[in-house]
């Protein structure tokens, strides 16, 4: 059985989507058999982020309503050949309950080594299904107060649940910032959620498309970043990037003010 990890987040716009279609996309060039699903009914963005939204034809919801089975629905990344994704269609009404998403999620379980599931911000419905189909959880979050208090109440939730957390990404950090003591770092971080960092991404203002381009030519500096937690996740080590460390010290002091300048 592979291992079915949902990623959850309080707050929307910590960059939750991104993150996954990224530690899958490492996963997948590492060997792994991964499988993505968006279970975000209402937001779906996870195809557009693969770029594989004009291939959807089936979905995730379609399978929960009967009108297709499971593999009709899965569509194969065409430069990844292990990383697959499970679609949800934008506006699409699901009549299927909590029980029968788990079931397909169990069933792809059997079929992949990783099942990883981009839940819904909030703690809806959506948030429900998600965390109960799921073994481990993984709550995404920023360095921002607002973004660290969603996620603290979070945590607090998921305290009722049987999966277990495995830990916090922190994502869109700015090893600029952190350096000058202007954002939260990993130790701080994890002092205020009482739960373990795992992974550390830093903030970056390109464009974000996995449909063409390789991953290193994609995430740029951000690909060892993703790369680490990823071991992380595997292994269960703990490997952080430092993001801080090239701002520090007299050259870091002038890359602070490039960066500024840009």
């Amino acid at each position: 059985m592979g291992r079915c990890i949902a990623f959850v987040s309080g707050k929307g716009g910590v960059g939750k989507t991104s993150i996954v279609a990224t530690a899958g996309a490492v996963l997948a060039y590492s060997g792994k058999r991964v499988c993505v699903v968006d279970a975000d009914f209402g937001l779906n963005n996870l195809d557009i982020v693969l770029g594989l939204e004009s291939k959807v034809i089936f979905d995730i919801i379609d399978c929960m309503n009967g009108k297709c089975r499971v593999n009709q629905a899965l569509i194969n990344h065409p430069h990844n050949k292990n990383l697959v994704l499970m679609p949800a269609k934008n506006g699409a009404r699901c009549s299927g309950k909590t029980d029968i998403f788990s079931g397909i999620i169990s069933y792809l379980a059997t079929n992949f080594d990783y099942v990883l599931i981009d839940g819904p911000a909030g703690i809806g419905s959506g948030f429900n299904r998600a965390v109960s189909a799921s073994n481990e959880i993984i709550v995404v979050t920023t360095p921002h107060i607002s973004a660290l208090r969603d996620a603290d109440k979070v945590l607090g939730i998921l305290k009722n649940y049987s999966a277990g957390v495995l830990g916090a990404v922190i994502n869109m950090a700015r090893g600029d910032y952190i350096a000058e003591k202007k954002m939260l770092g990993a130790c701080e971080i994890e002092k205020i959620l009482n739960c373990n960092v795992i992974g550390v991404v830093q903030s970056n203002d390109a464009l974000f498309d996995l449909s063409s381009k390789t991953l290193e030519c994609v995430l740029g500096e951000r690909f060892i970043e993703i790369k680490n937690f990823c071991c992380n996740l595997e292994f269960g080590t703990k490997k952080l990037s430092d993001i801080a460390k090239r701002y520090k010290g007299l050259i870091g002091y002038f890359r602070r003010k490039r960066r500024r300048a840009v």
